[in-house]
């Protein structure tokens, strides 16, 4: 499944059979439950709940005026809860074979820093 954030405009309708595009929604609980790895961008809340269900990901930092996406990409992969590469990276496929080979290695752990205001740490 592909669930689309409430900002973007992408068109998956041909992508494949086996691939359900979900608009954002307020209910997510459920996806993330069940979700082996998430591929996104790096939103404040996007993070936040990749560490409370512990899922690995494949984060793309969006581009954003007031909201610093790549800080909290780095952070993500620094701390071995997934991989990050930027969209203008060349070799953004290969870096997305990596993290799927690799996938069992990463481990988000929500007992650090859940209920953490994660933005605090980034600047300590």
């Amino acid at each position: 499944k592909i669930i689309l954030g409430p900002y973007n405009n992408y068109k998956f309708e041909n992508l494949t059979k086996n691939v359900e595009c979900i608009t954002s929604c307020a209910k997510l609980d459920g996806f993330y439950k069940n979700a082996k790895f998430v591929i996104g961008e790096a939103g404040y809340h996007t993070v936040q709940e990749l560490l409370q269900y512990q899922i690995p990901a494949f984060l793309i930092p969006g581009e954003r005026r007031i909201d610093n996406q790549e800080i909290r990409a780095i952070y993500f992969q620094k701390n071995n809860f997934g991989l990050c590469a930027f969209y203008n990276d060349r070799n953004l496929v290969k870096i997305f074979k990596k993290f799927l080979k690799n996938l069992s290695s990463f481990k988000p752990e929500a007992s650090p820093i859940n209920g953490v205001d994660i933005e605090r740490l980034f600047h300590d």
